[in-house]
């Protein structure tokens, strides 16, 4: 999957689910060649590839690809209005779904890095688009307080992540 732009993302096919390999030699080597993270990232695509909806495997992985900084959300020209469902999308970890959606990794990554990860993935698409917390009413000051926000935030998660 191309996963520098959300077009590269989207013009993939979602088809291969299988690289004929089911020995754990063969898995290792695979572990070996591409470093751990890059080898979750593949055998996740592969599991997700094995979905039907692909607007849902689209979707993941957009998100991942977010998520990793292989492309910013933000920069896209996703319209403004999607972006609260996409910020949701990032920041809700309620449900199976949405944990997946940031979270796909063996050995499970520890929850304070994955809200790290979160963070990290908000802020930046809030960086690149600071008119989602603008209102009509006040739009310096809602800016400034976004910004002092998302500095808060950051410090929170990485304060979690450190404790780890």
């Amino acid at each position: 999957c191309n996963n520098t732009s959300i077009n590269g993302v989207l013009e993939s096919n979602h088809e291969l689910d299988h690289l004929g390999y089911s020995s754990s030699c063969i898995l290792n080597a695979v572990n070996g060649a591409l470093g751990i993270d890059n080898a979750n990232l593949l055998c996740a695509s592969l599991k997700m590839n094995r979905i039907r909806n692909k607007r849902l495997v689209v979707r993941r992985k957009v998100l991942w690809s977010h998520a990793r900084g292989n492309l910013n959300i933000g920069d896209s020209s996703i319209v403004t209005a999607a972006m609260p469902r996409i910020l949701a999308w990032i920041g809700d970890d309620s449900n199976e779904t949405n944990a997946n959606l940031i979270q796909s990794h063996d050995p499970p990554l520890p929850k304070a890095r994955v809200d790290t990860i979160r963070f990290d993935s908000i802020y930046r698409i809030l960086r690149s688009r600071p008119n989602l917390c603008n209102s009509e009413q006040n739009i310096p000051n809602d800016t400034e307080k976004c910004r002092k926000e998302l500095v808060h935030y950051r410090m929170d998660a990485k304060r979690k992540a450190d404790k780890m």
